[in-house]
């Protein structure tokens, strides 16, 4: 009886365990005008849910670029820094939706907000009969659209959960490699580790920021822009003119669902 009861825990904890895994992801960002952004994220999941972290410190930038070598003309481009947590992105598999963590840039300081993000469950995903090994795990293509960009996903089958890095989701088997049809977005699996109990200390809900809607905190986004750009505007000469600005982390999301109502 000893020994069936050792058996038990023993296959117990095996199969808990087998469906916990951290995943590292390198991501490209390389939008038109902005400059290259490159970094280290990881992926937490369990059979309940996955926690989507990212490991870069961004700080506040300002860049000159000047493409043209015209001397009254500037383009500024804003980023964003990030604290000891950075931005969260929370899914859960039972509700399908995201709860997010992320960070606005008021009166030259981050104020984080926590919000709902129903959007990412309805990718209608294509699955195409196209396969290839990365890190040794057999994938298959599949291709979709998410707010104005159409992307193409290698999953695996062999890891039989619908996560991904960033808000790719709802695939049948993990996403190990994600790019956007312009190049401009790129997420690849870099470090596979499965299992790993610490899972569950990460994969849990944000909650300790202030709760918003995902529009108002996107038009807040947009509001906060806006007052940049105004007051970079006041204190420029008269000479000089603005030509564009960007925010480097919104523009991997050309559009909303409710810019379509």
């Amino acid at each position: 009886m000893k020994y069936l009861y050792v058996t038990l825990l023993l296959l117990f904890c095996v199969t808990t365990f087998s469906q916990t895994g951290k995943i590292t992801y390198t991501s490209t960002l390389n939008f038109s005008g902005s400059p290259l952004t490159q970094g280290k994220n990881n992926l937490y999941f369990t059979k309940q849910g996955s926690l989507y972290k990212s490991e870069k410190d961004d700080k506040p930038k300002k860049k000159n670029i000047n493409k043209n070598n015209d001397p009254n003309v500037e383009e500024i481009h804003i980023g964003i820094e990030s604290d000891s947590l950075g931005n969260l992105y929370y899914y859960d598999l039972t509700t399908r939706n995201f709860t997010i963590r992320e960070a606005l840039f008021e009166n030259f300081k981050m104020k984080f907000y926590v919000y709902e993000d129903k959007g990412p469950k309805q990718i209608a995903w294509k699955l195409e009969g196209k396969f290839k090994t990365i890190s040794g795990y057999n994938c298959q293509k599949a291709i979709g659209d998410f707010r104005g960009r159409s992307y193409e996903a290698w999953f695996t089958p062999e890891i039989a959960l619908p996560y991904g890095p960033w808000k790719f989701v709802g695939l049948p088997g993990l996403i190990l490699e994600v790019y956007d049809l312009k190049k401009e977005v790129y997420f690849a699996a870099e470090d596979i580790k499965i299992p790993f109990k610490q899972a569950n200390t990460w994969v849990k809900k944000p909650s300790d920021d202030p709760k918003i809607s995902h529009k108002e905190f996107i038009t807040a986004k947009h509001d906060v822009t806006n007052k940049i750009v105004k007051a970079l505007k006041a204190r420029m000469p008269k000479d000089h003119k603005m030509t564009s600005v960007k925010t480097i982390k919104s523009d991997i999301e050309l559009e909303y669902e409710w810019e379509k109502e």
